[in-house]
């Protein structure tokens, strides 16, 4: 026959037990002390991308809503400058066909201010020429006028070259030639044959 004391087991069970129990309080302590720790280090760590998540949905809609502005802006002022290349090419046309149109009434004013001083100098010619002189020849070419001339009398001739010279719209006189000539037209009388040169000058009639 076997015996078991079942007393004992029974004892040192319960002794266990007791002290067992607290060893478990002392472990839900430190527990709950650990997951206090976890959840603040969660916390700490979750609020920056919780931060920048509030940034974001705050700054991103209105930079969209600045670039959908901006495209749009972009958009219409792309259709106003290609409605206006027409303009502009037709603006081009007319800034060439004013610049001709200038060049030509330069030179239209040129020649009209050549023919306004040569009308004065015919004018002057005819009315202080003395009674002396003749008028062999006179020559314009570029603005540059050419008298042949002869006269019977020094003195004419000194009078003439001055009265040319007296007149605004010719300038740069000077005397060129004198050539004594005996037996004028068959007669005894000697003539002088005489030229002078000038500048017509270019300008309108005041």
């Amino acid at each position: 026959m076997i015996k078991i004391n079942l007393l004992i087991p029974y004892k040192e069970t319960a002794n266990i037990g007791s002290s067992g129990g607290s060893d478990f309080i002392t472990d839900d302590s430190e527990n709950k002390q650990i997951y206090i720790g976890f959840a603040k280090r969660a916390l700490v760590l979750a609020i920056g991308p919780l931060g920048l998540f509030v940034y974001e949905m705050q700054t991103i809609p209105v930079l969209e809503a600045k670039l959908i502005d901006g495209t749009q802006k972009h958009a219409e002022l792309k259709v106003f400058n290609d409605s206006k290349q027409g303009l502009l090419i037709e603006i081009k046309k007319y800034e060439a066909e004013q610049a001709r149109f200038n060049a030509q009434m330069d030179f239209i004013n040129k020649i009209d201010r050549d023919k306004v001083n040569e009308y004065r100098l015919f004018e002057h010619l005819k009315t202080s020429t003395p009674e002396n002189v003749w008028i062999n020849k006179l020559e314009l070419k570029d603005n540059i006028l050419t008298i042949n001339a002869e006269s019977d009398d020094v003195k004419e001739i000194a009078i003439f070259i001055q009265r040319l010279s007296n007149v605004d719209f010719i300038t740069n006189l000077i005397p060129l030639t004198q050539t004594a000539k005996k037996s004028f037209a068959g007669t005894d009388v000697t003539t002088i044959f005489f030229t002078v040169t000038a500048q017509l000058v270019s300008g309108k009639l005041q």
